[in-house]
């Protein structure tokens, strides 16, 4: 019998087991290292709401202890959110990107949440029987996250949990990231009441007015932006025409990526069908995904205004090249019809701040969400088919530093 190849083969075997233990256990892990904290935290606060017997339930910004939002408090509400929207348990949660409209239409100011007939009034406006709000609290290298479940008719807490998550770079980083609301704007009034201009565009305008200074902290990369040479052409036919772009069937990327910022571009259909066309935000090329782009090496992620020049539309979030509804609601390949738009030529403006991204079409707000998949990327624009010539002039960054 010959023991030495045995010996051998034994200790490539257990090599071998010890490398598939090791890769399960890493691929079983959480991506981020407070997953199963967030996790946990809505499993808990999912159980107070099936117990609740109520079948809607909404999530507001979670909040530091003295009533002030953050944009780490805006992330943990989307991660609750979509947590209980996913968790199967017979009760609907309402959208946040609606929530929030309606919160800011009727001027509740979000750290009133605490306030009881401010808490009974969002609950009348959005139909949520409970809301879910909450607390985050530093604590060295720790952040405390502490939620209730507030039944809305009488404003009294039904329950409540806590967990305790690793206080990383990034979270720091977004904890010390404050949020403006529109409530917060309509209390800046000196006269108590609402600016002459109430409809969503003014609001926005102030919101950005209010939170960063006009002076060296904004600045305008129209140079920049126009220079056909910033731009990357990912695919299909793109050429500079005097003060303007125009493309066919393909993807065109700014090779500058941004975290707040406002981008403005006029959109003019030159010929061919009217098909699908598109401005990204924060958007970026990455490697892998579907790999259509730079030698089928990479795809692109970002968020997408899709549009027609049919007067139709409709809001995607881009992961790897896969594209996602950003309204739930809404099916994949049935497009919204709005007569903002018009069928000859469009001014579009995207404001991106925060979690927050806002779309206004000529010069009038269309629409808006709340996501945390994309915080940083740059502009791209997007023609559907080689048979479609868009022009994209007067194109115009105003950069909104933190």
């Amino acid at each position: 019998m010959n023991i030495k190849p045995l010996t051998h083969q034994i200790r490539m075997v257990a090599v071998f087991l010890a490398i598939f233990l090791t890769a399960t256990l890493f691929l079983s892990s959480p991506v981020h290292g407070y997953d199963q904290e967030i996790e946990a935290l809505s499993a808990s606060l999912q159980k107070f709401i099936t117990e609740s017997g109520e079948k809607t339930a909404a999530v507001v910004d979670l909040t530091d202890l003295h009533g002030n939002v953050s944009e780490l408090g805006r992330f943990l509400s989307e991660e609750i959110s979509g947590n209980l929207a996913g968790s199967g348990s017979g009760f609907d949660i309402i959208d946040r990107g609606h929530l929030k409209a309606l919160i800011e239409e009727h001027k509740l100011a979000m750290s009133g949440l605490l306030n009881p007939a401010t808490i009974k009034a969002v609950g009348k406006i959005s139909g949520a029987g409970v809301l879910v709000t909450g607390t985050i609290t530093p604590f060295g290298d720790t952040i405390r996250i502490r939620c209730k479940v507030i039944d809305t008719q009488t404003a009294k807490v039904i329950g409540s949990a806590k967990e305790e998550i690793s206080r990383t770079v990034t979270l720091s980083q977004l904890l010390s990231e404050s949020v403006t609301t529109t409530s917060d704007i309509v209390k800046m009034n000196k006269k108590g009441t609402v600016p002459a201009e109430t409809n969503e565009e003014s609001a926005s305008k102030q919101k950005f007015t209010k939170s960063q200074p006009q002076t060296d902290d904004r600045r305008n990369a129209k140079a920049d932006i126009m220079q056909f040479d910033n731009w990357e052409i990912l695919d299909g036919n793109w050429k500079a025409e005097g003060n303007a772009f125009t493309g066919s069937g393909g993807h065109l990327i700014f090779n500058q990526a941004f975290r707040n910022y406002i981008f403005e571009v006029t959109v003019e259909h030159l010929s061919g069908p009217k098909s699908g066309v598109a401005v990204g935000t924060r958007s970026t090329v990455i490697p892998g995904g579907t790999k259509r782009f730079r030698n089928l090496t990479a795809d692109i992620q970002g968020y997408a205004f899709n549009f027609t020049f049919s007067k139709t539309y409709n809001l995607f979030n881009g992961i790897a090249g896969n594209w996602y509804l950003l309204n739930p609601q809404w099916q994949k390949w049935e497009w919204q019809h709005s007569d903002i738009l018009r069928e000859d030529a469009m001014r579009i403006r995207i404001e991106a701040q925060g979690l927050d991204v806002k779309i206004f079409v000529n010069n009038r707000f269309l629409a808006g969400y709340t996501s945390s998949s994309h915080l940083v990327g740059a502009p791209y624009l997007w023609v559907q088919v080689p048979s479609e010539t868009v022009r994209f002039s007067n194109m115009k960054i105003t950069k909104i530093m933190p």
